[in-house]
């Protein structure tokens, strides 16, 4: 029998008893932050223990799985920004129904692509004074403000910046009181 690379939600290498142990402990006690990692060879079967587990929690409605691949992004700034951004984007789509949270949410989401120009114009700048930008350097920064400036209202103004500061700290307040 040859089996495809590519995961699954039906077992079909005996995993589902791994994914099943992680389940029971992310339930056991939900209030708790915890960190798993799933570990093995190429091939293995991790990302269908991972898809196993999504399933196995999808009908939990307090349950948010976010997909998130480390392997597409050069360096710990970019992965970090993408990470948020997943983030964000999945309660926004998945939690339509949190008001005053979800649009302090949208604002800060609003915000994060001011985060990849700062990021990226400051490579640039630092390459530039050092040697020549690379060609995809030149191209994020000039993709990044054409999308900006196809819509003068998204410009940094001091409204925005004060809406992206309180959005900040209402997040802030709203995630230490749940603590």
């Amino acid at each position: 029998m040859i089996l495809t690379d590519n995961e699954t939600k039906v077992d079909l290498l005996n995993n589902e008893a791994i994914a099943r142990t992680i389940i029971e402990l992310l339930r056991e006690r939900p209030e708790r932050a915890v960190t798993i990692g799933v570990h093995g060879d190429w091939g293995a079967g991790k990302s269908s223990i991972l898809e196993m587990i999504e399933n196995g929690l999808s009908s939990d409605k307090d349950v948010l799985c976010i997909k998130f691949n480390g392997w597409r992004f050069q360096g710990f700034e970019d992965a970090k920004i993408a990470l948020i951004e997943g983030i964000v984007t999945g309660l926004i789509e998945q939690r339509p129904l949190l008001t005053q949270a979800g649009l302090a949410v949208k604002d800060i989401f609003k915000r994060i692509d001011w985060l990849k120009i700062a990021r990226r114009g400051g490579g640039l700048a630092f390459t530039a004074f050092t040697g020549i930008p690379t060609a995809d350097q030149v191209g994020a920064v000039v993709g990044t403000l054409k999308g900006i400036f196809s819509d003068p209202s998204k410009l940094a103004t001091k409204e925005n910046y004060d809406k992206a500061i309180d959005g900040v700290q209402g997040l802030l307040l709203l995630i230490s009181t749940e603590k």
